[in-house]
């Protein structure tokens, strides 16, 4: 027998379904993520019947009942997926809304072939993503060969996007990092993680940079730009606008870039050379005028400076010292404020956590924070939604926001973290009880 089944869900009702309800059970971790890729649907027992019966249709078969919840099951135990499937689709423009429908062929009793009806966002990562995930889905053998159903949902762009995974943003070549190739030579690869595009936060960007063996990134300057540079790995050199000048730097060091200064990079030794790269204000895509390279270097006002080395960064506890005296388990590097830049732009640190550890909810007047989680975990909450960050994820908190953390797992989380303008890191210069 050959079944057309449909899933009444927010702004697709196929006909002869009944009243269509919310969805009031499990809710995904992050509310705002909800928002931003809602898909509504009936809880199971409460779809209706085959697409094309009026209102007056007989009730269900028995058999079709169960087929119905199986339905239900599905769209909740996928619903964390879901949302995964919109972040990453969502990691290089999060403009993704409209309504998305798929057709689910069953092959045989538990295996269907999805096929995508509506695609209004017109995001094939998207309609990719959530084509495999009911493809793989583990369907309860309640349907028959030739069965079908549609699925539809409704996604909405959020305000704002406050995570992205770097293994969901593609390398770029060149210095994608002003999204103008300068001259770069070949083995630079750029993941451009936040900007204003896909965040909604143009007061920041945050990119990773990879230097293979012997790449290079010539001086250049960016005018209306403050740079912040962690080396994550690797060894390299910098320079200004003399590349004879050049000087090394090492994994665990920093470099502050102050707008108008000429700033060049190449890979040495053995290893990629791997940069954390944040910089305020974002422009977006590069403006005319803004990036200078060659020889208009020489009419910079900084022409003749330097980028500034942080070798090594001073040491906060956070906590008490770790046993036979060692550090504290929780503490904060500082590399750059004010006071050692003579600039209100950036600060920048490196923060190391605990397991177990909670920063307390807070939120900032005036700055945005903006990070980069090397390694551990942690839940991190913001405006009330709860995000997971690991290995790899960017983060950025508008100004206002209350936002809190939890460490978990059984490794220290550590991150760099970037507050545009700075302030807000102060407070871990005073007493460990009074922060």
């Amino acid at each position: 027998m050959r079944l057309w089944w449909a899933l009444c869900g927010l702004g697709a009702l196929a006909s002869g379904c009944g009243a269509a309800t919310s969805q009031d059970g499990p809710q995904p971790a992050v509310s705002e993520r909800a928002r931003a890729a809602e898909s509504q649907s009936e809880r199971a027992g409460e779809a209706s019947a085959p697409a094309g019966d009026d209102t007056d249709a007989p009730p269900l078969a028995a058999e079709d009942e169960h087929r119905v919840a199986a339905i239900g099951q599905a769209i909740r135990d996928t619903d964390a997926e879901r949302h995964a499937c919109w972040a990453r689709a969502a990691a290089d423009d999060m403009a993704l809304a409209g309504d998305v429908k798929l057709e689910l062929r069953f092959a045989d009793s538990s295996s269907a072939i999805a096929s995508v009806l509506i695609d209004e966002p017109g995001d094939a990562v998207l309609t990719g993503c959530l084509r495999e995930l009911y493809e793989s889905y583990a369907w309860p053998a309640v349907f028959e060969a030739g069965d079908a159903i549609e699925i539809p949902f409704r996604f909405q762009a959020p305000t704002w996007q406050h995570t992205v995974e770097r293994a969901h943003v593609a390398a770029q070549p060149g210095d994608a990092a002003s999204r103008v190739d300068h001259g770069a030579t070949a083995g630079v690869r750029t993941q451009r993680l936040l900007d204003g595009q896909n965040s909604g936060n143009r007061a920041i960007a945050l990119t990773y940079q990879t230097l293979a063996t012997g790449a290079s990134i010539p001086a250049h300057s960016r005018t209306a730009t403050t740079r912040v540079v962690y080396v994550v790995a690797g060894q390299g050199r910098f320079f200004g606008r003399d590349p004879a000048r050049a000087v090394p730097i090492e994994p665990g060091q920093a470099l502050y870039i102050a707008a108008g200064v000429p700033y060049g990079i190449a890979q040495r030794g053995p290893a990629p050379l791997e940069l954390v790269g944040f910089e305020t204000p974002d422009q977006g895509r590069a403006q005319p005028g803004d990036l200078v390279s060659g020889g208009a270097l020489g009419a910079l006002p900084g022409a003749g400076a330097m980028p500034t080395l942080r070798p090594m960064p001073d040491i906060y506890p956070l906590g008490p010292p770790g046993a036979d005296g060692q550090p504290a388990p929780s503490r904060v590097a500082i590399y750059f404020d004010a006071e050692v830049t003579g600039e209100p732009h950036a600060y920048l640190g490196v923060l190391t956590a605990a397991p177990g550890m909670n920063i307390p909810l807070h939120s900032h007047a005036r700055e945005t924070e903006i990070g980069f989680v090397l390694s551990g975990s942690a839940a991190m909450t913001v405006a009330g939604d709860e995000y997971p960050v690991g290995p790899g994820t960017g983060f950025q908190i508008p100004p206002t926001l209350k936002h809190s953390a939890t460490v978990t797992g059984d490794q220290p989380l550590r991150m760099v973290q970037l507050y545009t303008p700075s302030g807000p890191e102060q407070r871990f210069k005073g007493p460990p009880g009074a922060r």
